[in-house]
């Protein structure tokens, strides 16, 4: 196996043919340069593959693994960190869709090496034309407890993490846990930076470092238009709270959340384009469903999460509808 790059860079894609290009590029016009880059193809049937083996053929740092098992997104990315060089010194994700500011893993890696407690490194970053994490870390500090960073997110806003390709991660800290993310959370970035941050520190880069890329075929654009985002503040609130904010605030947070969530899908219920929405009402179910699960025996909430379940259509009721 050749020497250890510093940073593994890793591209999972399905079908990014029309972004993948740049994707790249921007990873080879770094000026740090001292990486790997390792497309994971996921079953792709466009032209994903040939392009990534192109790199490959030009570049010695690439590395294409392709895959004709598909997987579910998360699936792919713990693909990937199985795949990555067992001897690099720090993650850095980076979507088919995204790309990555030149200065990107110099300025990340710098405050990861001049700070040993850092687990996660995250910056600005622009989605669409707005920068995004503005708030998050005061302009004269570059580095956070994790667990205050934790704590203040579920609280929230502002959160830490908005995409994979926005967090640069210490490498030991994701082969530690073996799957790194959870399958059956949509937000599994934040899941996953939540694991690190409770033993580590979060730095931060006061710099617009990376690019989120709006799409219809975005999962990001799916999460703005379904508000993937509210369920899954709950769902961390009931993984991390207890421990984090103790018993009595955890139980306020978890009313005020309900009371929003009670509140955003009953304005949901009466808008004639959520009737037929098929996959807005499957996606909240199963939402409610993971959450349910997790607080196990605490029926503490069993009739708000009811209430929540009672607002949103049965689907065979969104099929009728849709058939008719």
């Amino acid at each position: 196996m050749t020497a250890a790059p510093r940073v593994s860079v890793l591209t999972p894609v399905h079908d990014g043919e029309a972004y993948l290009e740049e994707a790249l590029s921007s990873v080879s016009r770094q000026t740090f340069t001292d990486w790997e880059l390792l497309v994971i193809d996921n079953a792709s049937s466009d032209g994903s593959r040939a392009i990534a083996r192109r790199w490959a053929e030009r570049d010695g740092r690439v590395r294409l693994l392709a895959s004709d098992e598909f997987v579910g997104i998360y699936a792919n990315h713990n693909r990937a960190i199985a795949a990555m060089h067992p001897g690099s010194s720090y993650c850095k994700f980076l979507h088919a869709d995204d790309w990555l500011y030149p200065e990107c893993l110099e300025r990340m890696v710098s405050v990861a090496e001049r700070h040993p407690g850092v687990g996660v490194v995250s910056a600005f970053r622009l989605e669409g034309s707005a920068v995004k994490h503005d708030g998050l870390v005061p302009y004269t500090q570059e580095v956070v407890p994790g667990r205050e960073v934790i704590r203040g997110a579920l609280l929230g806003p502002p959160w830490v993490t908005g995409s994979p390709s926005s967090l640069l991660f210490r490498a030991e800290s994701v082969r530690r846990r073996v799957p790194f993310f959870d399958e059956t959370v949509w937000h599994g970035d934040t899941d996953a930076a939540y694991q690190v941050l409770l033993e580590s520190d979060l730095g931060f880069v006061h710099q617009v470092l990376t690019y989120t890329r709006l799409h219809e075929k975005a999962l990001t654009s799916f999460s703005h238009r379904a508000n993937t985002y509210l369920p899954h503040d709950g769902r961390m609130l009931v993984r991390y709270g207890r421990q984090l904010l103790g018993e009595e605030r955890w139980r306020r947070a978890m009313r005020d959340w309900l009371t929003s969530y009670l509140w955003y899908l009953g304005k949901q219920r009466v808008k004639p384009s959520r009737r037929k929405d098929r996959r807005f009402h499957e996606f909240h179910r199963r939402e409610l469903d993971l959450i349910e699960a997790e607080l196990g025996q605490d029926r503490s909430f069993g009739a708000a999460l009811r209430a929540c379940r009672l607002l949103l259509r049965a689907p065979q009721a969104a099929s009728a509808e849709k058939a008719s």
